[in-house]
């Protein structure tokens, strides 16, 4: 099985669980890492027996499993589990995702440098701050500006700064780009 991450963070995922225990969170020396400031450093463990069960424990992180809600979870394939804001999905084989991106050719690079990971998020190779996230996922998922400016509770011009940003950083023209460059965000919620 694998453990692979919907969205993009840095780490050494997709991980390839074979049995044994592992330790998860952001901490250089956990066996899984997800470096992102909502993990722990020492979030949760995963436990594989020899017989293929996958257990995930939560050891007293801040923000838990499934935003807290579960501390222990039996896992099987095709589930999807969060721990603190990072969703993760658990696979027979890998597949490159939106998540799996040029950044992780170096595994070693588990939390790249200059990177201020309490402030920004890796989406495809660019670097966007959590609010032009915000505007990316809801503009594709075919919000005005002004749509998401009232969603976000901002003003329209820093929406519009936010799009000229994410158009950059992400090399697209236009929305239709946004859109036909990330299908897999027009469904979330």
């Amino acid at each position: 099985m694998w453990l692979v991450n919907i969205w993009p963070v840095a780490g050494n995922l997709p991980f390839e669980l074979r049995p044994g225990k592992y330790l998860l969170g952001r901490a250089r020396t956990c066996d899984i890492k997800v470096c992102d400031m909502s993990v722990s450093r020492r979030h949760a463990s995963v436990n594989v027996d020899a017989m293929g069960n996958i257990k995930l424990r939560d050891l007293g992180s801040r923000n838990g499993i499934n935003s807290g809600s579960t501390k222990n979870l039996l896992l099987h394939e095709g589930d999807e589990f969060k721990i603190g804001a990072v969703r993760l999905l658990l696979l027979l084989r890998p597949i490159r995702t939106l998540a799996s991106s040029d950044q992780d050719e170096d595994p070693t690079n588990v939390c790249p440098q200059g990177v201020d990971n309490q402030r920004t998020i890796r989406i495809d190779g660019a670097v966007l701050t959590p609010a032009q996230r915000k505007v990316l996922d809801l503009a594709v998922r075919g919000l005005s500006q002004k749509e998401i400016a009232d969603e976000l509770k901002c003003k329209y011009y820093t929406v519009h700064t936010h799009f000229k940003a994410i158009y950059k950083a992400l090399g697209v023209h236009s929305r239709a780009e946004l859109q036909a460059k990330f299908p897999m965000l027009r469904d979330q919620k």
